[in-house]
């Protein structure tokens, strides 16, 4: 199966392709946001920068009800949904882009984990676990304490 039809099966229709400003734009803020917000990490800013920037990016049509960005694992590939401006793409990206950085593939491009999520061969194991840890990482990021982290900050030192 191709991956258009992969997408269209999800319902994600390829507008155009992201200017490279914009797409620089947006690895850059992310890579010094994640650098800021995990500091433990011994991330370096240019090399994070680079490989956020060599993502492929698209503006999209996506269906309502899904979400407004996402990452696509089998093309390595973000879509954003049609319609976002800059500064809500970003806020979108963090997310996914740390789906991205999470990525462990087998030398033939097959996903064998993604951060907490085992893609094993019968069942796959800790999506949920995996999806939770993201959106802690992501909040963290964007330095967001809305009323849905609230819960979450309890567990982790923020500044």
């Amino acid at each position: 199966m191709s991956i258009e039809s992969d997408l269209k099966k999800d319902g994600i229709t390829v507008v155009e392709k992201l200017d490279t400003l914009s797409s620089n734009t947006i690895s850059r803020n992310i890579a010094e946001k994640l650098c800021k917000a995990f500091p433990n990490q011994n991330f370096i800013f240019q090399n994070l920068f680079i490989a956020l920037s060599r993502i492929p990016m698209y503006i999209a049509d996506i269906p309502d009800g899904f979400a407004e960005a996402t990452y696509f694992y089998k093309n390595s590939s973000m879509y954003f949904k049609q319609g976002l401006k800059l500064d809500e793409l970003e806020k979108f990206a963090v997310h996914e882009f740390i789906h991205y950085l999470q990525e462990i593939k087998d030398k033939k491009g097959h996903l064998l984990r993604l951060g907490l999520c085992d893609f094993g061969d019968l069942k796959i194991c800790g999506m949920g676990l995996n999806e939770g840890a993201v959106q802690l990482m992501s909040a963290k990021a964007l330095r967001n304490r809305g009323r849905n982290c609230k819960i979450l900050w309890n567990f982790t030192s923020y500044d």
